[in-house]
């Protein structure tokens, strides 16, 4: 019986030692949002038409109650939002509505096969994660990069490249690279030594650049409906709509005279980007990436970043950043690493301060690797990845087994401080372990019927509470084989050492 249940901590270990990691699951929201992205120079008129297609045929899907699309930025500064971004909020209808045998994922894979757009790059979130997501991240997607340096141009280059090494990977469900868009612009350079020769002042000379030629709101006007209309002032086109023609542009000396801006500065057309990124006083550019459902965000950062490291030579200044929520997940185990084993050398401390013995201390010490093992087994078979959710369920049952490792051994040695003479150690320990039968059963089967419930309901919010509570269930079951039959066994095997 030993040897089986070793056997068992062996399987349970590598088990583990396979499982994909994440952070934590996804809480469903009951909506989808839909971002499908493309490159720069796409016309605002065949976008708009472009949106009311997909939501069209979004709207076209039984399971589907209502359809909100939105194209650019809104009117806030959190939402930085291109025109090459689009953002469809798909409200489904309760789950009783949908198709037999349709699920939320499959929902998805139909959605996503229905809505490949040339030129598109389809993106699925939730709108409450994919918010938190891009305000904590800077993307949309699960995972990005940043590729960062001093020269926008190598910065591209640098993007297309880990597009392309990264779209060969199995593990990629969909990558685009940004493309840094440029625009021409008027470039006014005024000259100190030409503004003095002709008595320009340098203030003059910037305002007439500022609302003359480029043009600003002044002033708003309140109308009678409350409404507020911007006044802007700016040259008429037909006086700035050439590049000679501002050149020409009058402005006005301290003497009253008008001279040429041309004769006060350099005036210019420069091809420059229209947006630029920057990230901790870098010029920056993304890569967004969304991996398949068979690789976590974990896990595939791990093989893309072994893919790069060879393939992807980075000039001297130019770095490549990680981003997205696998972070999370990273620092969670990066703490872990050093809480749990801290914690067992503090749980060991105070067992030796009670019992006073090595042998006592390990005996119950060793509840807790039992306990894993029903966990790990149950978790195996739903299918879980080791989330910062799953490993929190962990740590509750190892708390559990170790208290009840505890009161047995308490109970055994009780019973044997009462063993009269001519009652063998063997027979005590029996008798303490039968003592303890009961309240352990009790324990066990009203922990593991109260999560019942967790385990065979489903709705929102179960994407959470069901992997805590599937390795406490099975960690219950586990532990109990041991504190029942493995202690009793080893405790008297100690005895017998001893003497």
């Amino acid at each position: 019986f030993l040897s089986f249940n070793i056997i068992l901590l062996v399987m349970a270990i590598g088990l583990m030692s396979h499982f994909q990691k994440d952070y934590m699951p996804e809480m469903e929201e009951g909506t989808i949002l839909y971002m499908p992205t493309t490159l720069p120079g796409l016309p605002i008129r065949e976008a708009g038409w472009i949106l009311q297609q997909i939501d069209k045929k979004i709207k076209a899907f039984p399971e589907v109650e209502r359809v909100f699309g939105k194209l650019g930025r809104a009117d806030t500064s959190t939402d930085p939002a291109p025109i090459t971004m689009i953002e469809t909020t798909i409200l489904l209808k309760p789950k009783s509505q949908w198709r037999n045998a349709m699920t939320k994922k499959k929902l998805i894979t139909e959605m996503n096969e229905k809505l490949k757009i040339l030129g598109y790059i389809n993106s699925w979130t939730q709108p409450i994660a994919g918010r938190v997501m891009m305000q904590d991240t800077g993307i949309q997607t699960p995972i990005g990069i940043k590729v960062k340096g001093h020269d926008l141009a190598v910065i591209e280059q640098l993007s297309k490249q880990v597009e392309i090494l990264l779209r060969d990977f199995s593990g990629t469900a969909s990558v685009i690279a940004e493309r840094i868009s440029q625009g021409y612009y008027v470039n006014v350079q005024n000259k100190l030594q030409r503004l003095a020769q002709h008595n320009v002042m340098a203030d003059e000379a910037i305002l007439t650049t500022r609302y003359g030629i480029g043009g600003e709101n002044i002033f708003n006007i309140i109308q009678a409906d409350n409404s507020v209309v911007p006044f802007s002032m700016q040259y008429s086109p037909e006086y700035i709509d050439t590049l000679e023609k501002v050149k020409n542009t009058p402005v006005i000396t301290s003497t009253g005279e008008s001279v040429s801006l041309n004769m006060i500065a350099d005036v210019s057309v420069k091809k420059m980007p229209e947006m630029i990124r920057n990230d901790n006083g870098m010029l920056a550019a993304y890569v967004y990436i969304n991996n398949i459902e068979d690789i976590t965000p974990i896990d595939y950062v791990k093989t893309a970043q072994e893919i790069l490291a060879h393939k992807l030579s980075l000039p001297s200044g130019y770095t490549l950043e990680w981003t997205g929520t696998y972070r999370y997940a990273e620092q969670a185990q990066a703490r872990l690493l050093w809480i749990v084993p801290l914690t067992l050398i503090i749980i060991f401390t105070l067992l030796m301060l009670a019992f006073k013995s090595i042998s006592i201390s390990l005996l119950v010490l060793l509840s807790a690797p039992f306990a894993l093992t029903g966990g790990v087994i149950l978790q195996w078979f739903q299918g879980y990845p080791l989330t910062t959710a799953v490993i929190i369920g962990y740590i509750a049952v190892l708390a559990v087994a170790i208290q009840t490792g505890i009161i047995m051994i308490e109970f055994i040695r009780e019973s044997l401080s009462r063993k009269p003479d001519n009652q063998t150690t063997m027979d005590a320990v029996i008798e303490g372990s039968i003592a303890r039968l009961r309240p352990k059963l009790m324990t066990v089967a009203t922990t593991v019927i109260s999560l019942i419930p967790i385990i065979l309901i489903t709705g929102s919010g179960m994407d959470i509470t069901l992997p805590i509570a599937s390795p406490t269930v099975g960690g219950m079951i586990s532990s109990t084989i041991y504190v029942l039959f493995l202690i009793p066994c080893l405790f008297a095997i100690a005895q017998d050492f001893k003497k």
